[in-house]
């Protein structure tokens, strides 16, 4: 402390309103896995109750170790007091090593116990569904009553390279300025609920999107598309077409109104930088 008033000055307590300090209010429960986080509790609480019991029974046994070593100082003590101090020493000595290493015994039996910590809620869901825990991920993207579900949609797209017309539809839809990765995943979503597959889906993108840069390489491209299919065909996409509930309807009037604007859309390689 004496340094520290040398260096920064004599140490002068500040005001600190109680009201600047406040402890955070729990997290309300989500509504999504709602029943896995109730498991998820219970199992915790149980290896809760587990480690406290540990921890009494190694209190106990520690006591009682110390106990016995107590009273075999004692009873060594008085056996050998009439044999002088110098073999006195010598026993307090051996006793001490002994003791030392019967308490780094019981420490050693302790220390596999402490490591063992119970896991974070999304890496234990992680291991017993992996879909779910992809739903956890995106909870807040999921509105309460929602049903999250992998929908299979019915082929209505007829178009053999729909990527050109998907992209004007989706940019009159959006008029406002959009980055180029989230007007692809718009496209790949459309596309999704327009019936075609995953496979035409990355192929229109790898052949029509537009380079993100001059210097990227085939491989860049291909995770790029890859990113752009695991939103659209993955959980967030599903999440995304949850939430709008798109009819058969509504699936149905943008593929026409796409299919109807594929005629009046020139010739667009150019601009889009086809490969």
């Amino acid at each position: 402390m004496s340094k520290l008033s040398k260096r920064l000055g004599e140490f002068k307590p500040g005001y600190y309103s109680e009201r600047t300090f406040h402890k955070p209010s729990p997290e309300p429960v989500s509504h999504v896995c709602r029943e896995e986080w109730q498991e998820y509790q219970k199992e915790r609480q149980r290896l809760a109750e587990e480690k406290r019991l540990a921890r009494k029974k190694r209190e106990e046994e520690r006591e009682e170790l110390e106990q016995r070593q107590r009273e075999r100082r004692e009873a060594a003590t008085a056996r050998l007091a009439s044999h002088g101090l110098s073999v006195l020493n010598i026993t307090r000595h051996c006793l001490k090593e002994q003791e030392r290493e019967e308490k780094a015994a019981l420490n050693r039996q302790v220390q596999p116990e402490q490591a063992q910590r119970f896991p974070h809620f999304k890496h234990w869901l992680g291991k017993r569904n992996p879909s779910l825990a992809n739903l956890w991920r995106f909870r807040k993207r999921i509105a309460p009553g929602v049903e999250v579900r992998k929908r299979k949609f019915p082929k209505t797209g007829t178009l053999t390279s729909p990527y050109a017309a998907y992209r004007e539809m989706v940019k009159k839809r959006f008029p406002e300025k959009m980055d180029e990765s989230r007007l692809d995943a718009a496209i790949a979503l459309y596309m999704h609920c327009a019936g075609y597959t995953v496979q035409e889906v990355a192929n229109e993108l790898y052949r029509h999107a537009p380079r993100r840069s001059s210097g990227q390489s085939p491989d860049e491209r291909t995770e790029y598309g890859r990113r752009v299919i695991g939103y659209a065909f993955g959980t967030a996409g599903e999440i995304d077409i949850a939430n709008v509930q798109p009819t058969e309807e509504q699936i149905n009037n943008f593929v026409q109104e796409v299919e109807q604007d594929k005629e009046r859309i020139p010739r667009q390689s150019s601009r889009l930088r086809m490969k």
